[in-house]
Parts: structure tokens; sequence; C-alpha cells
């Protein structure tokens, strides 16, 4: 009995039991930033306006399209020219071939377009106003994050003056 009471005791001094830990406000900011879902949605908006930007340079590269074919002419269609004309036989002729195929290739290239151009500038401004998103979206954060962890600290002084 001894025995599992000195057992006991040894494993409970290996656990450690410690009261909640005190969080700093630079921790406190820091988590914020990590954990808030508007980061994400902000992040995802950015990448938006990249892809976007992205999609109105590729108007302006050029585009290569191949094209194709390949016919297999199962059965071939027969003409049928009468007796007497090239002998005393009619004779079945086939006018087409039995395979027939085709390729055809074809590169574009835009010289210009002001419409491309002014969706190119307008682009440039979208990627910025993302940024400018996600920075007020941080700053927003903190700030929302510091007013907390002061008017903790207010109302825990008056609770103790109280």
């Amino acid at each position: 009995m001894v025995k599992k009471i000195v057992i006991i005791c040894l494993f409970s001094f290996w656990l450690k039991t410690s009261a909640q830990e005190n969080w700093t406000l630079k921790k406190c900011i820091e988590y914020g930033l990590i954990n808030n879902r508007n980061n994400i949605i902000y992040a995802n908006e950015k990448l938006a306006a990249d892809a976007k930007a992205k999609e109105v340079l590729a108007d302006y590269l050029p585009r290569i399209s191949l094209t194709s074919t390949l016919d297999n002419n199962l059965k071939l269609q027969q003409s049928v020219i009468p007796a007497g004309i090239f002998g005393p036989d009619e004779v079945r002729v086939s006018l087409t071939q039995k395979f027939n195929s085709n390729f055809v290739g074809q590169l574009d290239q835009v010289i210009y377009d002001q419409s491309l151009i002014t969706g190119l500038k307008a682009n440039k401004y979208n990627k910025q106003k993302a940024e400018l998103n996600v920075e007020q979206s941080q700053e927003a954060i903190i700030y929302n994050i510091s007013m907390d962890y002061f008017r903790f600290f207010v109302y825990k002084q008056q609770l103790e003056l109280l």
C-alpha cells in the first residue's frame, strides 16, 4: 500500500500542473493575426486580383490553335459508269479514299487593343486595392485586440477597487 502511494506521488511530480499562462499584448496580437478569419478572406481576394491580372495579360499573348482530323471511310461510296463508255462492261469507280486526314495550325497575336490596355491599367489598381484591404484588415485586427486587451485591464482594476 505504501509503495502505491509513493509511486502515485512520483508520477504526480512529473505532471505539470500550471495555471493559465499570462498573455502579453504582443502575443495576443500575433495570435489574432494568425487565426483571424478575415485574413483568409482578404488573402483570397488578393489571389483573385492577381489571377484576374494574369488573365487580362494573357489576352495580349500569342494564341496557338491546332486542329487535326482523321476520317476512316469504312465503306467507300462507288459510282457506276455504264457499259459502253469505257468498254463492254460497267465500271465501278470509287472517287474517295479509304482514309482522309487533315491538320490545321493557327497562330494569332493581338497587336493593339485599347480595351485590353485599359483593362491592364485597371487591374493594377485592383491589385493595389486588394493589398490595401489586407493591410487595413490587419490594422483593424491589431486595433481591436489592443482595445480589448486594455479594456480587460481597466475592468480588472475597477473590480479590484470595488
